[in-house]
């Protein structure tokens, strides 16, 4: 039987090592499908354009953040996913959840196709904002 060090131990590097690996994927695959009509948009408005988009202000907000890199939002929502993934799973373990429903857990948050097509292949930053709502 592992003790509960060990598990978290363990636990922080399989979420660390699909971190590294997902915001690889996410930086090496670029602007796919929604995520180049944001760029688009965002460097209108950085040119001074009309600030009109669904998502509203706060999406305009990440403007000044794709100005450091354009992939720089992309990888923040990647990263607000993870560490969404990350917080449910510590959550899951402190409640003392069975061994068995921990490993149905890893794969439904990790290794979720829907999640690293629209996540970190995609970049969408519908992962923002359910993540944020998660964390709040």
């Amino acid at each position: 039987m592992m003790d509960h060090t060990q598990s978290r131990r363990n636990q922080l590097t399989l979420v660390s090592l699909v971190a590294v690996i997902a915001l690889m994927i996410a930086f090496y695959t670029g602007a796919l499908y929604d995520y180049s009509a944001y760029v688009q948009h965002w460097g209108k408005l950085l040119d001074r354009g009309t600030p009109s988009y669904a998502y509203g202000p706060a999406f305009n907000l990440l403007a000044g953040v794709s100005m450091l890199h354009p992939l720089l939002p992309k990888l923040t929502f990647v990263f607000v996913w993870i560490i969404s993934c990350w917080y449910l799973l510590n959550r899951l373990a402190v409640s003392g959840t069975r061994r068995s429903w921990m490993m149905f857990w890893y794969l439904a948050l990790l290794f979720n196709p829907h999640c690293w097509i629209f996540v970190v292949l995609y970049g969408s930053v519908d992962a923002l904002v359910a993540g944020l709502c998660l964390l709040a």
